[in-house]
C-alpha cells in the first residue's frame, strides 16, 4: 500500500494545513464516518516513548495486586488477577472438589490388567484357542492363540468387586475403590495407547491430564509446581516425556521431573559453572 497523508478539518495542528504531520500507511477522513486514523511513529516510538507507555502501566498493576490482597475486588476480577501474577494460584472449579491432590501410577509394563482386576472369563474358557478372524493381528510369526489368566478371581467387599488374587490387600478395600472397566482403545501399539491415556488422543501434542488439572484449578501448594513427575528410575516409558507435555498451554503447566537419584530437580542448576559477574551480565 502506497503511503499517503491523513487529512483533518482546518484547525487541527499539523505541519500543514488539513494534513497530519505524520505520514501514515492508510488514509482516513478525520469525519465520524471514519473508522481508523495511526501514525507510523506509533509503531516505531523511541525509548523514552516506549518507557513512557510501559511505566504507565505498572501503577495500575501495583494497585490490583493490592486490592486483591486486601480483598477488594470482586471473585471474578481477582481470580483474574491471580492468574496473571501467578498461573498456578488456586482456582475455583465449576463444582466444588473434596480431593487436594491426585496421585496417578502409570505402571507401564506391569502385569496385565486381566491378571489383575479385569476378569474375562470367555478369555480364560477359550485359552489356547487362535484368535478368531475378527481380531486383527500384527505379530504374525508367533503361534497368535488365546491367552487365559492362570489366577484365579473372587468378589469383595459390599460393592462385590472382581479382583485377582494377586492384590489380597487391595482386594480388602475394594468398597473404597473406583473400578472403571468401561473405556477402551482400538490402538494396540504401547506408544499410542499411552498417549491415548494421557492425552485422549493417540497422536503427539496435546496437553496432557495433568497440566489440564493445574491449567484449570492451579495448586494449593505455593511452595511446588503443580505438576510432578516421578518417572521410573531405570529410564523413561515408550512414549517419553509427551505423557506428561503440556502441549500447546504455557510451559509452566507441564509435569517437573523428580528424580530419586542424583540431582532430584533436573535442570535446576547450570550443567557448568558459572561465575556470579557471568551471570549477572547475562
Amino acid at each position: 500500500m502506497s503511503r499517503h497523508r491523513g487529512t483533518c478539518p482546518p484547525g487541527t495542528p499539523s505541519s500543514k494545513q488539513g494534513q497530519w504531520p505524520w505520514p501514515t500507511s492508510a488514509t482516513c477522513s478525520c469525519r465520524p464516518t471514519s473508522s481508523c486514523m495511526w501514525s507510523d511513529r506509533t509503531m516505531h516510538p523511541n525509548r523514552r516513548e516506549l518507557l513512557q507507555s510501559l511505566g504507565s502501566g505498572f501503577g495500575t498493576l501495583a494497585l490490583a495486586g493490592l486490592l486483591d490482597q486486601a480483598g477488594l475486588l470482586s471473585p471474578a476480577r481477582a481470580a483474574e488477577v491471580s492468574r496473571r501474577a501467578n498461573p498456578l494460584a488456586p482456582q475455583q472449579g465449576h463444582f466444588p472438589g473434596r480431593a487436594k491432590a491426585v496421585i496417578q501410577l502409570c505402571q507401564n509394563g506391569g502385569p496385565s490388567q486381566m491378571d489383575l482386576f479385569d476378569h474375562k472369563p470367555e478369555l480364560s474358557r477359550r485359552s489356547g484357542q487362535p484368535h478368531p478372524e475378527q481380531v486383527e493381528v500384527f505379530q504374525l510369526g508367533n503361534k497368535n492363540v488365546l491367552l487365559g489368566t492362570p489366577f484365579q478371581f473372587a468378589r469383595h467387599g459390599q460393592c462385590g468387586m472382581e479382583l485377582s488374587e494377586l492384590i489380597p490387600n487391595l482386594a480388602g478395600v475394594a468398597d473404597d475403590l473406583c473400578l472403571i472397566r468401561s473405556m477402551f482403545t482400538e490402538n494396540n501399539n504401547h506408544p499410542f495407547a499411552l498417549n491415548m491415556l494421557q492425552t485422549g488422543k493417540t497422536f503427539n501434542g496435546r496437553p496432557a491430564m495433568g497440566s489440564w488439572i493445574g491449567y484449570a484449578l492451579g495448586t494449593e501448594n505455593q511452595d511446588l509446581p503443580g505438576y510432578i513427575v516421578l518417572r521410573d528410575p531405570a529410564g523413561y516409558n515408550t512414549s517419553g516425556k509427551m505423557v506428561w507435555s503440556s502441549g500447546w498451554l504455557p510451559a509452566v503447566y507441564q509435569g517437573t521431573e523428580f528424580s530419586s537419584s542424583g540431582p532430584p530437580v533436573l535442570h535446576l542448576n547450570p550443567a557448568r559453572p558459572v561465575f556470579a559477574e557471568a551471570q549477572a551480565r547475562s
